[in-house]
């Protein structure tokens, strides 16, 4: 389903408000309210199915900690809940798959909203409470709260359940430090979704729907601006919902810091989806045994890692390659102080890291071998730069005039961004000189229409 931002600020911002017109007492009972009302107004037909899983998991977490001195009979209700989990994700998400490579006879099935991100807390959260890292949630509406916080249901983040369960024991009361930081992430988080992302998105999917309609330049260019609109995207949309988060009251860690910045891939995902990227470590990578167990199983755990994580993209075999194509390099990158490197070698080593994503991306974005085969070799054996070739690519951006003004006020964007982000990179962030710019740019350039968010559908 695609949901557009602007209902989605509506909605935040009206329970905002109600939140901050009740007493404390009152506020969580608003948020459990409001998620389980944002997702039936997404889609009504799922929200039975997200009631079920937060019962069951709320049961299968109390009968795990009832039996805690049982470690036998503790794990049983571990394994049953993580099945029950996967079960029901793996039924809706991939049940098309089987039903395309094995010639059955049934429907497609719909994919509920959120479900990959919602299932994933459950798990960590059922992991937790066997591990004793955490308490056993007693308050069945802290916790129903936690799985299905509507900030986080589109598109994540995937937080630990004390992020939000804590805060909500204590008391969620007017924080001004923690308001004024939701704020300017809002902004800045607007700023690369819809002056940003859906500024260039037409041209993306114009260029990737038919690239051998255009010339190889203009495949060089969609590719970059992809990369460039999937972070914009996904990180400006996980802004939003970090920033929103932090005007209720609850502090909440970024979800990306930086991440073409990257000098290697292992740093890449230490600044991109964090919150994913850590979950997979925590719960796959190291219950494989991580790095404890020689080379060979190092890399095997490596590749299984991020073969789940390209699975939980989607249920289709680009997603599992993209994933793998990472776990490759994340396995062949030796440990790095990065910040030791010299300029030169930080130069090349940016160049190296950004070509991996790049090529990556390409991966993530084509569905076909055949499509892959046919982009890469009229990119690379068709290439030509001349001022025809030059005019053709930037034509798709309005099949207009203002195609090179369109094209400009993207790369001005786009500096902005980088400005914002390098001083971010040196701590020298001037925040509020960029969230004046951020609001100057939205209030002029924003893109309107149904603004739907990319991510909104893994």
């Amino acid at each position: 389903m695609q949901f557009s931002i602007y209902l989605f600020l509506l909605f935040c911002f009206t329970t905002l408000a109600i939140f901050y017109l009740f007493p404390k007492k009152a506020r969580p009972f608003i948020l459990f309210t409001s998620s389980f009302l944002f997702y039936g107004l997404c889609d009504f037909r799922f929200l039975g199915l997200l009631i079920l899983e937060i019962l069951l998991t709320f049961f299968i977490a109390n009968e795990i900690s009832k039996h805690s001195d049982n470690s036998k009979k503790s794990k049983c209700y571990l394994v049953l809940g993580i099945l029950s989990v996967l079960g029901i994700l793996a039924g809706f998400k991939y049940f098309d798959f089987f039903i395309e490579h094995f010639s059955l006879s049934f429907k497609s099935v719909l994919l509920p909203l959120g479900i990959s991100y919602y299932s994933f807390k459950a798990i960590s959260y059922l992991i937790d409470v066997f591990k004793k890292t955490r308490m056993v949630e007693t308050s069945f509406v802290s916790y129903a709260t936690y799985i299905s916080f509507f900030p986080h249901l589109i598109c994540g983040p995937i937080l630990r359940s004390n992020t939000i369960t804590e805060p909500i024991k204590k008391g969620l009361s007017y924080n001004p430090n923690l308001f004024r930081q939701g704020v300017l992430l809002l902004t800045s988080g607007l700023f690369k979704k819809i002056v940003i992302a859906d500024r260039i998105a037409a041209y993306t999917n114009t260029i990737f729907n038919s690239p051998e309609s255009f010339p190889s330049f203009a495949l060089l260019l969609a590719l970059l601006l992809f990369a460039l609109q999937l972070y914009c995207d996904f990180g400006g949309y996980s802004e939003i919902a970090v920033g929103i988060t932090k005007m209720f009251g609850i502090s909440c860690e970024d979800n990306f810091k930086r991440p073409y910045f990257a000098l290697n891939i292992r740093d890449f995902w230490r600044r991109w989806h964090i919150s994913l990227s850590s979950w997979l470590r925590d719960y796959i990578y190291i219950p494989l045994g991580g790095n404890r167990k020689g080379n060979a199983r190092k890399f095997f755990n490596t590749l299984a890692t991020f073969g789940v994580c390209g699975i939980w993209h989607g249920n289709a075999l680009h997603f599992i390659l993209w994933g793998l194509w990472h776990g490759v390099f994340n396995s062949l990158t030796p440990k790095q102080d990065v910040t030791k490197f010299s300029l030169p070698t930080k130069i090349l080593a940016f160049f190296l890291t950004f070509s991996i994503v790049l090529f990556g991306w390409l991966l993530f974005r084509i569905e076909s071998f055949d499509a892959l085969r046919l982009f890469l070799s009229h990119l690379i054996f068709d290439f030509s730069l001349n001022i025809s070739a030059i005019t053709n690519s930037l034509l798709p951006f309005t099949y207009a005039n203002t195609c090179m003004a369109h094209f400009l006020t993207t790369l001005i964007f786009t500096f902005i961004l980088f400005i914002q982000e390098y001083l971010q990179e040196k701590q020298k962030d001037k925040e509020y000189l960029f969230f004046g710019i951020h609001l100057f740019c939205i209030f002029l350039f924003c893109q309107t229409g149904n603004s739907p968010f990319l991510y909104a559908n893994f």
